[in-house]
């Protein structure tokens, strides 16, 4: 369907984004290469506290790079919610 409504110029990018897991983005990038279609962008959360838990960067945004889909970091000021030490 996104060919289609790409031909037709009813779109002009296509692409998915999510918030929940990397593991999501690589299901739907690997489903899409194995049907030969390409995203043209694939947003994603990246923030100060992406690094230690499940990692979009590390999973996620280098399978981008494989299937020459642009990824881009979303809500990377992670809410200012950045742990901080005590200093009782």
């Amino acid at each position: 369907m996104p060919l289609d409504a790409k031909k037709a110029g009813k779109v002009r990018y296509s692409g998915f984004t999510g918030h929940k897991s990397p593991k999501i983005h690589l299901i739907m990038l690997h489903t899409a290469c194995a049907r030969q279609f390409t995203f043209d962008a694939v947003p994603m959360p990246l923030n100060v506290t992406d690094a230690p838990y499940d990692s979009f960067e590390k999973k996620a945004s280098r399978s981008c790079c494989n299937t020459r889909s642009a990824s881009s970091g979303r809500r990377t000021g992670g809410k200012m919610l950045i742990p901080q030490k005590n200093k009782a």
